[in-house]
């Protein structure tokens, strides 16, 4: 048995004992409103479940966000962050005066800069990717992102989004349409700064499903 199969039994073998578990607090709690008296064992047990099902929604976090990548609403987002100035020319770009008078904070400062010091797409896709995009015929050439998320922008100005969660998939439809850019950087799993072709610094982000917070507000079987 490999190591994936096994830790996918064990958790299904939690998820088994939690719901057995969590049927019994039923019934005890029935009981206890018949007699309106809760045992301390009872509001115990109870606190525990509560553990245990936030624990067992953050080992799932991987097949919940295969099974809801492709939901209509991902809180996709389009945020211009810096536009050139009106001494800023197309070939100098975005000019050092222009950032340092910006409304950013010194870290989104250093990493606009560092996009504007990319003169060439660098990003390389793992093999799995990049087998995936061939079959799907997109014609990727910027990629900007980490080892878990891929923003594959097309030449056709579309982007998609990819996740790795045991594998990588790519959501069926574009994340965003008629945007060309010409560089970009990631600023987390979930968010990217790139720099499109009117010399804008502008910032992609989406809603990733990376807390159980966040997985507990989806319809997990409907």
């Amino acid at each position: 048995m490999t190591a994936a199969r096994g830790e996918s039994r064990g958790l299904t073998e939690r998820i088994l004992a939690f719901q057995k578990d969590t049927a019994a607090l039923r019934a005890a709690y029935e009981k206890a409103l018949s007699t309106g008296i809760f045992p301390q064992a009872l509001l115990d047990e109870e606190a525990r479940l509560s553990r245990e099902g936030e624990a067992l929604l953050a080992r799932s976090l991987p097949a919940i966000r295969r099974r809801f990548l492709d939901r209509k609403d991902i809180g996709a987002k389009s945020e211009v962050l810096l536009t050139p100035g009106e001494d800023d020319s197309a070939a100098t770009g975005i000019s050092k005066e222009r950032l340092l008078e910006a409304d950013l904070s010194k870290d989104e400062r250093a990493l606009v800069q560092s996009l504007l010091d990319k003169t060439a797409p660098e990003d390389e896709l793992p093999e799995e990717l990049e087998a995936l995009c061939a079959d799907r015929e997109l014609a990727v050439f910027l990629a900007p992102g980490t080892d878990c998320v891929r923003f594959l922008f097309t030449e056709e100005g579309e982007v998609y989004l990819a996740e790795e969660d045991g594998g990588w998939e790519i959501r069926k439809k574009p994340l965003f349409t008629g945007l060309l850019a010409q560089a970009g950087v990631s600023e987390g799993d979930a968010r990217i700064l790139v720099l499109d072709g009117d010399g804008r610094v502008v910032r992609l982000s989406y809603d990733r499903i990376d807390a159980p917070q966040k997985a507990e507000r989806l319809n997990l079987y409907g």
